[in-house]
């Protein structure tokens, strides 16, 4: 009996591993075109007795709803006399000294942290909403992230060594066009450009500085970490597109690669992009050849619970067993006891 039990479990963790791979048939990339993104706070924090506080509200409200409706940001109005209020949330040790103040504060899933990508005194202009809302390389990033495993992004420093990373991201390319079709794309970020200013900030690339590289992926998630300087090399660069390739993405979510670029992605996207097949995608069709099977979705999960049904009644007739026989062991040791 013990010895059916093991095997039936040994069989049911067999099959739960089974069931993983099938529910991996899609790559960490195409996943990362479903993942919800991460969702940025845009913060109006005023005092809570004036009317200004308010009218900046409704202004981005206006914002939000026109321009930026496909923006993965929420709008929020914070009272600074709020005590209650936990303000290392939003980024910020506590309240700001002038207000009313527009911010806009970062969150990080992966890392659960929160962070400020940039603020605006006492709130955004129109220009600035501009930026908030579009850029001519976020709008890059949303053509080209579709068509291709990834996008990389360089932006070329500003020091004596600027544009040397500029013939790795080149080899880079034309190494992934030959090997992994269609390869990746690049787009360039000028650092100093006012209209990045949103992305500059977000990224955390400083005026002057060395070359940096960031590889964006999915609906803009911008994968962790970036490369600078000396770090920006071909096996480098490699291994962190290489992530993308891989089939099993329950082992590797999309939200745990990096964090989601504030961004518009509007739904028609969605439905442009070209789904690409994994490198490993013929190691897996082997391994489910050598199964010789192949369970829909409600297969799989009839399976499961099948295998738990029969699992716990086994496991639950073993114990019964085993307190009966231990019943019918006393009761003959307590018979020859008598006698």
């Amino acid at each position: 009996m013990l010895i059916a039990v093991f095997a039936l479990a040994l069989a049911f963790q067999t099959e739960r591993a089974n069931l993983c791979a099938w529910a991996c048939d899609s790559t960490v990339r195409g996943q990362a075109f479903v993942e919800r993104r991460d969702v940025h706070r845009l913060c109006v924090i005023s005092d809570g007795r004036g009317a200004k506080g308010e009218a900046l509200f409704s202004r981005l409200e206006d914002c939000l709803a026109g321009p930026g409706r496909n923006l993965n940001v929420q709008l929020e109005l914070l009272d600074a006399r709020d005590e209650n209020l936990a303000w290392e949330d939003y980024g910020i040790p506590s309240a700001p000294p002038e207000l009313p103040v527009v911010m806009l504060a970062g969150r990080d899933r992966a890392g659960n942290r929160s962070f400020v990508i940039d603020h605006w005194e006492p709130g955004p202009t129109g220009t600035d909403l501009d930026v908030l809302t579009s850029s001519p390389v976020r709008e890059a990033i949303k053509r080209e992230v579709g068509k291709h495993w990834a996008v990389l992004l360089y932006a070329p420093g500003t020091g004596a060594d600027a544009g040397t990373g500029a013939a790795v991201v080149e080899a880079v390319v034309g190494d992934w066009a030959q090997k992994h079709p269609p390869g990746v794309s690049v787009v360039r970020l000028d650092r100093a450009d006012p209209r990045e200013r949103l992305l500059v900030s977000f990224i955390g690339l400083d005026p002057a500085g060395p070359d940096w590289v960031g590889v964006a992926f999915g609906r803009g998630k911008l994968m962790a970490p970036p490369l600078e300087a000396e770090q920006i090399t071909e096996e480098a660069l490699d291994e962190l597109l290489s992530q993308l390739t891989e089939i099993c993405s329950c082992l590797r979510p999309p939200s745990m690669l990096g964090v989601d670029i504030p961004m518009t992605w509007e739904p028609d996207l969605d439905e442009a992009v070209v789904s690409l097949v994994s490198p490993y995608a013929a190691d897996a069709a082997a391994v489910g050849a050598l199964r010789g099977v192949s369970l829909p979705p409600v297969g799989r999960s009839v399976l499961v619970g099948a295998l738990c049904a029969v699992g716990f009644s086994t496991l639950f007739v073993f114990g019964a067993t085993v307190v009966i026989v231990r019943r019918e062991r006393r009761r003959h040791a307590a018979a020859l006891h008598r006698k």
